[in-house]
């Protein structure tokens, strides 16, 4: 297995070590997200470390991804590198720490139904406090609420629940209450981030294709 190596993939402008890396930048362009390849490298307890992407927020922070095979369930150098960046963060604030290890492409990784992606923040990680869906009927349309606990996104909010509305991904509309995120879409949460996915699994790069 030592002589089997990864194709090398072309997509806007980077050239990525392998056609997963290339499938979670389709990913992150089909939610909205900017993201960087291999933008900078740094020194860890376990050596040198270059995470594969960084992804900014909505909210303009940073997220850090290491994107491996499904076998993968740890990486020492991400996990030296999560707690060197917490260690340089205020106690109450190291949940800021967006770092993730993501095995496998983004429809295996959210088949895992302890993983979900926050529609406010965008990070995909286990939810704090669960995944709830309320189903509301309009006469209309329906229309979902999503609830999500996101650590990092109960950091990053007051007090109180009276925050107001923002942008999360895909523009949808989203309230951060202490604890929680909200946000209400037209369609379910597995369209929602499927769709996303499976444009991600089925992108071609032969030939000059561009997904």
């Amino acid at each position: 297995m030592g002589n089997i190596k990864a194709i090398e993939t072309r997509y806007k402008g980077y050239r990525f070590r392998s056609r997963l890396e290339a499938r979670w930048a389709v990913f992150f362009d089909a939610l909205g997200l900017t993201w960087e390849y291999e933008p900078e490298g740094f020194e860890t307890d376990a050596g040198w470390y270059l995470p594969d992407f960084r992804v900014f927020t909505p909210q303009g922070n940073t997220v850090w991804y290491e994107v491996k095979p499904q076998e993968y369930v740890s990486d020492l150098k991400m996990n030296a590198f999560e707690k060197a960046l917490r260690a340089d963060l205020e106690p109450n604030q190291c949940s800021n720490a967006r770092v993730a290890l993501l095995s496998g492409d983004p429809i295996t990784v959210l088949s895992n139904p302890k993983v979900t992606l926050c529609p406010r923040c965008g990070f995909i990680c286990e939810p704090a406090y669960g995944f709830d869906v309320t189903h509301y009927e309009h006469p209309r349309f329906s229309l979902f609420e999503i609830s999500v606990g996101c650590w990092s996104c109960d950091m990053e909010t007051p007090s109180g629940s009276d925050n107001g509305w923002e942008n999360g991904v895909l523009g949808l509309g989203v309230t951060a209450h202490k604890g929680f995120v909200m946000a209400f879409i037209k369609e379910t949460p597995e369209d929602w981030l499927h769709h996303a996915a499976v444009k991600a699994r089925s992108a071609r790069f032969e030939h000059g294709e561009t997904p």
